[in-house]
């Protein structure tokens, strides 16, 4: 799993259900990615660290409450990490 854009990691866990394993990066614009449900973290990678933009940051998994191995993505548009979930899909070619 790779950074879409450059950020901070703003939250780093492993949960045992929801996300599960995951991380939320914050992109210092308004706009903020999440990755959920991955196996395990990139060595390294630790909260509050900057990314770079294609930079690993774990590997895709199947924790929390997935069913099966698969990248939980998501892209919010707001003033923090629990602001309005929005298709991501615009964000990925505009970056």
């Amino acid at each position: 799993v790779y950074a879409t854009n450059n950020g901070t990691i703003v939250e780093m866990r492993r949960d045992r259900w929801n996300y599960g394993t995951h991380i939320i990066i914050d992109h210092n614009n308004g706009y903020w990615s999440t990755y959920g449900h991955m196996q395990n973290f990139a060595s390294g990678i630790k909260l509050g660290d900057t990314v770079a933009r294609g930079q690993l940051i774990g590997y895709v998994g199947a924790s929390g409450a997935a069913t099966g191995p698969h990248l939980h993505f998501e892209i919010r548009v707001g003033a923090n990490k629990y602001a309005n979930v929005v298709d991501p899909l615009p964000y990925l070619r505009k970056w």
